[in-house]
């Protein structure tokens, strides 16, 4: 039995991609809980945590985020990363 992997909708990756980035550039100084509020709707669950960076994903968007925290746990800064994007750097 062959698996074909799914095609991602490209137009969909990138409209998500651009509210994500829309919906996280206004929680900038926001406690990070502002950015899970702000990116469920679009589709993006949680997926782990620290005091310093939250991420989420997006699995049909194939799309990850990592929003960096200041020491007040409030949003400072975010990445946007494509599935394909994301590699291992060598030691």
């Amino acid at each position: 039995m062959v698996v074909k992997a799914a095609m991602v909708d490209r137009t969909l990756q990138q409209e998500t991609e651009a509210q994500a980035a829309e919906a996280l550039a206004q929680c900038r100084a926001q406690p990070a809980a502002s950015a899970g509020e702000r990116l469920a709707p679009l589709g993006f669950v949680q997926k782990g945590g620290n005091p310093f960076h939250v991420t989420f994903e997006n699995k049909e968007t194939e799309l990850f985020i990592m929003v960096e925290l200041d020491r007040d746990q409030r949003v400072e800064d975010f990445t946007i990363m494509r599935f394909g994007e994301m590699s291992l750097k060598p030691e």
